[in-house]
Formats: structure tokens, C-alpha cells, sequence
């Protein structure tokens, strides 16, 4: 029983709780679970040096999870996903379909989707014109798993 005990000191669950957090920021995608796992290490270690109660402890949670979130994020944002080359944010460098060619399999006309194979895979797909089968098409952008297309110039 006196193992136990150990367990559940106030330090130990908050510091476990900070990793458990911190390790679910790699499966959620976001960037914002992380700082709710800094706040709970940050708890902990107070709990190693003080004694603070309860409620004292979620302030400090609330409180460090908080500004950690509103001062550290569009930072560490900018310093993980942005582009190589300076163009932060511009959807055209960071995107792997715009400009790129792709093959037609069900005919696309305006207002009617088709479906092209880009990449092995096949794409709903979206024009401004008539597209038959088997025509080679440009992507002019994506738009979550629609893919808007033109004929290619180059025939």
C-alpha cells in the first residue's frame, strides 16, 4: 500500500497527465493539446516545491496552459509548418496538387463532377467545362477531396 501512495501524490499524477497530454498532441492535430501538458508540468513542479491545494493548483493550470497557448503558439506555429523558402502560409507552395497534371476517368462538366487518377488515386473532380475520359487536366487547386481542374493547354 505504501507503493500506492507514491502513485498518488500530487506531483506525480500532474507530471504524468503533462506527458499524457503532451504525447496526444502527436496524434491530434493542432498544436494546442501540448500547452494543456506544459500547464500540468508546470503544476507539478510546483507541487514539488510547494504544497498548494486544490484549487490553487487548477489556477496554476488554468493560468500557465492559458498564456502558454495565447503567447507560444502562432510561434511555434510559424517555426514548425511553415514553408522553407519565406512564403508563410501561401496554400500554392505548401500544396503537392496545384499544377500538376492528372488523367480523367468519369467525364466532368459543369455542374456534374467526374473523377481523375492523380497519384495512383482516384479524385472527384470539377470544371468550368466540358472534359471527357482519358483527357489530361491541370489542377487548379484543391478543395478539401475535390479537386478543381481545366483541360491542359499542352494536348
Amino acid at each position: 500500500m505504501e507503493y500506492l501512495k507514491e502513485w498518488l501524490k500530487p506531483d506525480v499524477i500532474w507530471f504524468i497527465v503533462g506527458i499524457v497530454l503532451m504525447l496526444l498532441e502527436m496524434a491530434v492535430p493542432g498544436l494546442v493539446i501540448i500547452f494543456f501538458g506544459i500547464g500540468a508540468i508546470a503544476v507539478s513542479v510546483t507541487c514539488m516545491i510547494a504544497s498548494p491545494s486544490l484549487t490553487m493548483q487548477l489556477v496554476i493550470f488554468i493560468v500557465v496552459s492559458g498564456f502558454s497557448l495565447a503567447l507560444l503558439r502562432r510561434w511555434l506555429k510559424t517555426r514548425f509548418f511553415s514553408s522553407k523558402d519565406g512564403l508563410d502560409g501561401d496554400p500554392t507552395v505548401l500544396d503537392e496538387f496545384t499544377g500538376k497534371t492528372a488523367v480523367v476517368d468519369q467525364p466532368i462538366a459543369p455542374g456534374r463532377p467526374g473523377k481523375v487518377e492523380f497519384k495512383g488515386t482516384h479524385w472527384k473532380a470539377e470544371a468550368e467545362e466540358k472534359i471527357a475520359t482519358g483527357e489530361i487536366v491541370v489542377i487548379l487547386e484543391k478543395d478539401n477531396i475535390t479537386l478543381k481542374v481545366s483541360k491542359s493547354p499542352s494536348k
